[in-house]
């Protein structure tokens, strides 16, 4: 028997880890969108946080590249293997790297 749908994940949006399930949802949101666009395996990813941005010093505490990683690793948000993309990006050959530089956002929370 099916469960019945879920407000929080069905309607709402997924339920992901906290302290902010938007950041890592939508984060992971943009790294799936990532990894169909390019078309092809992503080995290299360069993260820019603006200064001036409220993501540069919560990116990690947020759940944002909990987020991000794992929706370029192709994982969804309900994924058991979350917790483990640190150690998943070092396997998979990925590299990335975080760099922190001025840019001219549309928001203050907008990723390059």
């Amino acid at each position: 028997m099916k469960d019945p749908p879920s407000i929080f994940n069905d309607v709402l949006g997924p339920v992901m880890r906290g302290p902010s399930s938007s950041h890592s949802a939508a984060a992971n949101r943009i790294g799936r969108l990532m990894r169909a666009l390019a078309g092809e395996k992503i080995s290299t990813l360069v993260v820019r946080y603006d200064p001036n941005g409220s993501l540069v010093t919560t990116h990690k505490e947020q759940g944002s590249d909990l987020g991000l990683y794992s929706g370029i690793l192709g994982w969804t948000p309900d994924d058991h293997r979350l917790p483990t993309y640190e150690q998943a990006l070092k396997t998979k050959v990925l590299k990335s790297t975080s760099i922190t530089k001025a840019i001219a956002p549309l928001t203050p929370t907008f990723i390059v």
